[in-house]
């Protein structure tokens, strides 16, 4: 009976290991880790270590420091004191890892202490961090870009609305057109260009300038000079004058002591006028000599023969014999054209079919 009860006693002892053992097996996978860390600082019954504390004359840019220590044995009749800047900025009085953040700026300085001992302290210094990157809403962003186009397109229109007397004003001053004018527009778009954003409505200025300018009438009138030779008629040469009665000889850069625009006194003897209407109705007059000084310009007129022309109306006479043989000119040179085309046509006509059915290029086809 003893021995039975002995080998009973055995197999309950195998069958509780069978079932125990995997467990004690699956419970020492998962071990608990325990990381133990030496104090760094002692003093009586306070034991301190510092993870984290800002350097003793250390330049810091940021928001704030952060201190981060962990504390042995501290009590209420000898507690860990952290002094920010002379004051007492914080009291432990139990142990535990502690930690404790200021928003500062400029020049402080921390300890750590208890009743008998200078754990640690530290001088710093923290500017400000720089700014972050400014940030706007998307519907904000629409709104101020539609601002922005609104006010783009009104100063430019501003800018081509002044463009208009700009030009016209330019157009007085020089009396007639000339193309050393276009260097003032051609200015204000260069620097528009030039200083985009900021110049962009000296764009449309120029461009406006100079189309008024080229679009403007002459403040001067045209004298169309006509000489009298044997067996021709020359009216060839022409002034403008100004409302002063000035000829106006040259306009450009070359005349900058004159204000950059030459003119001479005008004096006209014996004056007929006659009225031309050949492009455009202006003036004319018949003259035999000019005389020119520095200063003056004199046209002697012969008033007895401008008579004779103007009764008589040789003038539109001519003018209508120059229109007649122009139009006849025209039209032989377009009838030149189109025969021409049509040579070419018919050249190429046959030597294609000379191609296609294997002949020689004719005879009378112009090889290029």
């Amino acid at each position: 009976m003893n021995e039975n009860k002995r080998i009973q006693l055995f197999l309950v002892l195998v069958v509780i290991s069978v079932f125990t053992i995997p467990i004690a097996v699956t419970d020492a996978q998962d071990p608990t880790i325990r990381i133990e860390t030496l104090p760094k600082w002692q003093s009586a019954t306070l034991n301190i270590y510092i993870f984290g504390m800002p350097m003793d004359g250390g330049e810091y840019t940021q928001s704030s420091i952060i201190i981060r220590v962990a504390v042995w044995g501290a009590t209420e009749d000898n507690p860990l004191i952290i002094q920010l800047d002379g004051e007492q900025a914080a009291k432990i009085i139990n142990d535990g890892l502690f930690t404790y953040e200021w928003t500062l700026r400029g020049s402080h300085h921390i300890l750590l202490r208890d009743r008998w001992k200078t754990f640690d302290q530290a001088a710093f210094n923290i500017e400000a961090p720089p700014p972050p990157p400014a940030r706007i809403l998307l519907s904000k962003f629409e709104d101020k870009l539609a601002e922005q186009f609104t006010s783009v397109i009104m100063f430019m229109i501003a800018a081509t609305t002044i463009g208009v007397p700009s030009g016209i004003g330019i157009k007085k001053w020089t009396k007639i057109t000339t193309h050393w004018v276009m260097i003032i527009p051609a200015i204000g778009v260069g620097l528009g260009i030039r200083f985009l954003p900021d110049l962009y409505m000296l764009i449309p200025w120029g461009i406006a300038t100079s189309l008024t300018y080229q679009l403007a009438k002459p403040y001067a009138t045209l004298l169309t000079l006509i000489s009298f030779e044997e067996n021709q008629v020359d009216a060839s040469q022409s002034i403008y004058v100004d409302d002063d009665g000035k000829a106006i000889l040259g306009i450009g850069p070359k005349y900058w002591r004159q204000g950059f625009i030459l003119k001479k006194d005008l004096k006209i003897v014996d004056k007929y006028p006659i009225t031309l209407n050949h492009y455009g109705l202006h003036e004319g007059i018949c003259v035999h000599k000019l005389e020119e000084t520095e200063d003056k310009i004199t046209l002697n007129c012969d008033k007895a023969l401008a008579k004779i022309i103007v009764e008589a109306g040789a003038l539109e006479k001519a003018t209508t014999l120059v229109d007649q043989l122009w139009t006849e000119n025209t039209k032989l040179e377009a009838l030149g054209e189109y025969n021409k085309e049509k040579e070419i046509r018919s050249q190429v006509k046959e030597r294609v079919l000379a191609i296609l059915t294997g002949r020689r290029t004719p005879k009378n086809v112009v090889k290029e």
